[in-house]
């Protein structure tokens, strides 16, 4: 099951480049779109988690809604660079166009999220745990998580020469 998850998660974040098919992406590139996708995913379960919770009546204590933008606001230095280097990527591949693929890219996310993404309480209560760890972690920790993100999709993509 883990390797299923494992798996599932590479596809999530390669989908878009797999659509673009690039000749080469570097490697700060990559963790850009590695970072991307697992930001992407953390805030997408805060907010379905959030409306989960309330619906249940199992809320208690800080939205993870707000435990994601603690986290995003805690990081913004190492964000706004990933997120600036994933800008010049999309740039470079659809040119004049960049702006609507990101859009377009958002909602492929999203769609697959939406597809193959079965929250439950339970699944909520250990993202909650999660969160607070990263919160209470320093960027090295989660550094170290997209590193093992990019190192197993690495070999799916060229180098640039």
């Amino acid at each position: 099951m883990a390797r299923d998850f494992l798996l599932a998660m590479l596809l999530f974040l390669a989908a878009p480049l797999a659509v673009a098919n690039p000749k080469c992406i570097g490697d700060e590139e990559l963790m850009a779109e590695v970072a991307a996708g697992i930001l992407f995913k953390q805030g997408f379960y805060a907010v379905h988690c959030d409306a989960l919770l309330r619906e249940g009546a199992d809320f208690t204590g800080e939205s993870l809604s707000s435990m994601h933008r603690r986290f995003m606001d805690k990081f913004d230095a190492h964000i706004t660079r990933y997120t600036t280097t994933r800008e010049k990527l999309f740039q470079r591949l659809y040119g004049n166009r960049w702006e609507s693929f990101m859009a377009k890219d958002r909602k492929i996310r999203t769609r697959e999220l939406l597809l193959n993404t079965r929250l439950d309480v339970e699944s909520c209560g250990i993202f909650r745990t999660g969160m607070l760890i990263r919160l209470e972690s320093d960027w090295e920790d989660f550094q170290a998580r997209l590193g093992q993100a990019f190192s197993a999709i690495r070999p799916r993509f060229t180098g640039c020469d």
